[in-house]
C-alpha cells in the first residue's frame, strides 16, 4: 500500500537520509501504480522472487531488497563474495557487481549460468558500452545509483518477462521436435526418426560388441479394410496395432511406424534368439487384429534380423529384415534373415528386392518430411494473430522468394528450401507482444531492440527440427544487411546465406506494397522498386535486387 504519511522538514536544514528514503518511496509507489506493477497488478502472480547477489558491498542487497519489496513482498535476497556460491545456489535471478570482477571473470561466470537471468550492476550507464556484448537474451544492466529507484524494478520486470518467454520457446521447440519425429496417428516414431535411431544403435552395438535385433511387422490385405470399411476403420486398426506392439515389448525397445501399414521394433541388447521370442510374442498378441473383421481377413507378417557376421551395418540389418518380412508374406509364418539365406535364392533376386524397397523407403521418407512440415504450419496457423496477419505476409514472401531463387538458377531442392524458409521467416514474432507488432506510432528504442530479436527467437523455435537446419539458417539471418550493418550478428556479403539474402528482398518488397499498422497506404510498385534499388549494396545484395527488378517488371 503506498505510503501517505505527511512530514515537515526543519527550516534551513538538509534532509536526513530517512527523509530522503521516504520521499523516494512516495515517488516510487506513485510510479509503480502508474505502471500497474503494484501488489494487485500484473505482477501479483510473481511476488516471490529469489535473488542471489555477487558483491562485497552490503548496500547493494539493502537497496535491492528495499526497492523490490514494493512489487515482490516475498522477495528473498542473499549476498556472497564467492563466485562458486553463485553457480551452486539455485535462484530466480543473479545480480553481479561488475566492479567486483574483471571482464574476463565476469564473462566466464555468465557462461556457467546460461539459463539464469542476470542483472549487471555498473557504476554508471556511461560504462554500458563495455558490457554491451554480454547483453544478449536474459541479461540487463542497471546503474548503481538507480538501485533505489524505478529503473531497478523495470530491469527486473524485463528479465522476468524474458525468462518466461525463454521457457515458452523451449516448450514450443520441444513440441515442434515431437511433431517432426512422431507419426501423427500412432504417436510412434516416424520412418525418418526410426532410421536415425537404427543408425545410432547399430554403431553403438558395433562399438561395444553388443547384440542388436530388428523386427518388421507388416499388415497384409490392409487396402481391403480401407475399401470395405473406410479409412477411419483402417486408422483404428493401425492405432490398435501400435498399442499392442507397445504393450508386448520392453521399455528399452524402440517401436516405430515404418510405412503405411508396417511397423518396426529396434531391440537393443537382443540377439537373434531373443528377437525371435519377441516376434513370437507379437504374433500371438496381434492375433486380435487378424480377427477384427471376419469377412476381410488380415494377415500379419513378421521378419526378424540381428547383427551377426556379415550383418554389421544399419543397411545390412535393415536389408535382412526386409528380405525376411517378404519371405514371411509368402510362407505365412515368422521368418528370419537366416531363413532367407537358407532358401538359397539367387543374389539377383535379393538385389531386386533391395532396390525396390530402397525406392519405397525414399518415397516414405519424403512423405514423412512433407507431413511433418504441414503439421508445423498447422500448429502456427492455429494461433489467431498469426493466421490473421503474419500468414498471408509469409505466403507472399515465400512465393516471391521461390521465384527469385529459380531465376538465380538454384535447383528445385534449394528453391524449395528457400520457399519453406519464407513461410517460416517471421515465426519468431509469435514470441513478441501483438501490441508492439500492431503499434501505429514509432517504436521506442527498447521496443525496437526487442523486435530485432525475432530472428533469434525464430531460429530457437525451429532449431530442434532436424530437417529444417538450412531453413533455420535463413530465418536466423534474413535481417542481416549486405554491408554488415544488419542484425542479429552483423554478417555481410557472402557470409549471409543466399536464401537469407533472397528472403530479405522479398520480405522488404511485400512490406512496402502492403498496408502496415504504421503506414496504412502501401507504396506503389514503382516506389517500392525504387526503394529496393536505393538499398542495393547496403541493405540488399545488388545482383539479387537487379534480378528481382527484372522479375517484377518482366
Amino acid at each position: 500500500m503506498p505510503i501517505t504519511a505527511k512530514f515537515r522538514l526543519p527550516r534551513k536544514s538538509c534532509p536526513t537520509k530517512s527523509a530522503l528514503f521516504l520521499l523516494s518511496s512516495l515517488k516510487l509507489s506513485s510510479e509503480i501504480g502508474k505502471m500497474g506493477l503494484h501488489h494487485g497488478g500484473i505482477m501479483a502472480a510473481t511476488q516471490v522472487l529469489n535473488i542471489h547477489i555477487l558483491a562485497d558491498d552490503a548496500t547493494i542487497e539493502k537497496a535491492c531488497a528495499g526497492t523490490l519489496a514494493h512489487v515482490y513482498p516475498g522477495i528473498r535476497v542473499t549476498t556472497t563474495s564467492k563466485e562458486t556460491e553463485i553457480t551452486r545456489t539455485p535462484a530466480d535471478m543473479v545480480m553481479i557487481d561488475t566492479s567486483f570482477l574483471s571482464k574476463e571473470r565476469l564473462e566466464a561466470l555468465l557462461n556457467t549460468l546460461p539459463d539464469t537471468p542476470a542483472l549487471l550492476v555498473v557504476p554508471d550507464l556511461n560504462r554500458a558500452k563495455t558490457y554491451r556484448h554480454l547483453l544478449s537474451g536474459r541479461r540487463e544492466l542497471v546503474a548503481k545509483g538507480d538501485l533505489m529507484d524505478l529503473p531497478l524494478i523495470q530491469a527486473v520486470h524485463h528479465l522476468r518477462e524474458r525468462q518466461q518467454l525463454h521457457e515458452q520457446l523451449k516448450k514450443a521447440a520441444h513440441h515442434l521436435k515431437d511433431i517432426t519425429i512422431r507419426d501423427e496417428l500412432t504417436h510412434l516414431y516416424n520412418h525418418h526418426h526410426f532410421n536415425e535411431i537404427l543408425d545410432q544403435e547399430t554403431k553403438k552395438a558395433g562399438r561395444y560388441s553388443r547384440p542388436l535385433g530388428l523386427i518388421l511387422v507388416d499388415i497384409k490385405n490392409f487396402a481391403a479394410i480401407n475399401e470395405t470399411h473406410g479409412h477411419t476403420e483402417g486408422d483404428k486398426i493401425l492405432e490398435k496395432t501400435a498399442n499392442i506392439i507397445r504393450a508386448a515389448i520392453r521399455e528399452v525397445d524402440i517401436p516405430a511406424r515404418f510405412g503405411d501399414n508396417a511397423f518396426a521394433i529396434i531391440l537393443p541388447e537382443s540377439d537373434m534368439i531373443a528377437a525371435i521370442r519377441v516376434g513370437e510374442r507379437l504374433m500371438e498378441a496381434l492375433s486380435v487384429v487378424k480377427n477384427i473383421h471376419e469377412e476381410t481377413k488380415i494377415t500379419i507378417s513378421i521378419g526378424i534380423s540381428a547383427l551377426s557376421q556379415g550383418v554389421e551395418t544399419k543397411e545390412d540389418i535393415l536389408r535382412a529384415a526386409l528380405a525376411a518380412v517378404a519371405e514371411s508374406k509368402k510362407k505365412g509364418s515368422i521368418c528370419t534373415g537366416s531363413d532367407v539365406r537358407a532358401c538359397g535364392r539367387e543374389l539377383k533376386e535379393n538385389r531386386q528386392l533391395i532396390e525396390q524397397m530402397h525406392d519405397q523407403l525414399m518415397k516414405i521418407g519424403k512423405e514423412a518430411e512433407r507431413t511433418a512440415f504441414q503439421s508445423i504450419l498447422k500448429l502456427i496457423n492455429e494461433i489467431p494473430f498469426q493466421k490473421k496477419q503474419l500468414v498471408p505476409h509469409s505466403e507472399r514472401v515465400s512465393f516471391y522468394a521461390e521465384r527469385l531463387a529459380e531465376k538465380v538458377g538454384q535447383a528445385n531442392g534449394t528453391a524449395h528450401i528457400i520457399h519453406r524458409a519464407g513461410l517460416l521467416h517471421d515465426i519468431g514474432k509469435l514470441a513478441i507482444d501483438a501490441e508492439i507488432l500492431n503499434k501505429t506510432t514509432k517504436l521506442t528504442h527498447e521496443e525496437m531492440e526487442f523486435l530485432h530479436q525475432h530472428p533469434l527467437f525464430g531460429s530457437q523455435i525451429i532449431d530442434s527440427v532436424p530437417f529444417l537446419s538450412q531453413e533455420m539458417e535463413i530465418v536466423h539471418s534474413h535481417h542481416e544487411h549486405f554491408d554488415g550493418k544488419g542484425y542479429p550478428e552483423g554478417r555481410k556479403n557472402n557470409e549471409i546465406p543466399l536464401g537469407a539474402r533472397i528472403v530479405a528482398i522479398t520480405e522488404a518488397w511485400d512490406t512496402m506494397i502492403s498496408p502496415q499498422p504504421y503506414r496504412p497506404t502501401p507504396l506503389s510498385l514503382d516506389a517500392a522498386l525504387s526503394e529496393l534499388k536505393k538499398g542495393a549494396g547496403s541493405q540488399f545484395d545488388p545482383e539479387l535486387v537487379e534480378l528481382f527488378s527484372s522479375l517484377i517488371t518482366g
